[in-house]
């Protein structure tokens, strides 16, 4: 049998009815009957989220602000009390980069252990390393350096452009051997689909205001 005294002293520190019954081992509604019995008064939801309130400290001014306001609002993980405090803030931050220190208290504080020796290796060292250029670095090549047209030569679209090789050799950046693709066309030239340029974004309406002639290109 549960003692009762111990049920109030569970709620008068602050738990909910239901998290006293996961202690005691009996339903949040026996809980509470036996709360009412016992003639504890019972806290409305207003002061029971209260009880869920967070304060933190401003990292830049020092002051104490609360950061939750209840069980679903607020950040939890609001390092600053104001606009003006995590401006500076971030500028702080900005010039220091990121130093050891504060890789540790971000990788503890959203994962709750310490990442901060955990490096992504970068080039030839990542996992997902295909060699050559960035995309980035293809489309400058086409677009400024080749002096091409910004404009898909299979549908006609100008948006989410991309660079597509035509022999797959990503060395090859000559204006013979590169085509400017949507990424809608490219993805399906890629995946062998014969709808290219068909469901595109504007389709052939595109083509046609750009004064792209002809189809498209093999």
């Amino acid at each position: 049998m549960v003692d009762t005294n111990t049920i109030v002293e569970l709620y008068e520190l602050g738990n909910s009815t239901y998290k006293i019954s996961k202690v005691v081992g009996i339903s949040p509604a026996a809980v509470y009957q036996r709360l009412k019995k016992a003639g504890v008064e019972m806290r409305s939801k207003k002061e029971s989220l209260q009880y869920l309130v967070r304060y933190n400290t401003c990292v830049v001014c020092g002051k104490e602000f609360r950061a939750r306001k209840a069980y679903n609002s607020g950040n939890l993980y609001r390092e600053t009390c104001s606009d003006e405090c995590l401006f500076e803030y971030k500028s702080q931050r900005s010039k220091e980069g990121w130093t050891e220190e504060r890789k540790q208290h971000q990788s503890e504080l959203f994962t709750g252990r310490d990442m901060s020796g955990w490096n992504m290796a970068k080039g030839e060292g990542n996992y997902s390393w295909k060699g050559g250029y960035s995309s980035r670095t293809y489309r400058r090549i086409a677009f400024e350096e080749l002096g091409m047209e910004k404009v898909c030569e299979v549908c006609g679209t100008t948006k989410g452009l991309a660079i597509h090789h035509r022999d797959r050799d990503r060395t090859n950046n000559t204006r013979e051997n590169l085509m400017v693709m949507c990424r809608s066309c490219h993805t399906k030239h890629h995946n062998d689909r014969k709808e290219i340029g068909v469901n595109c974004e504007n389709g052939y309406n595109n083509r046609n205001k750009a004064g792209v002639k002809g189809g498209a290109t093999p």
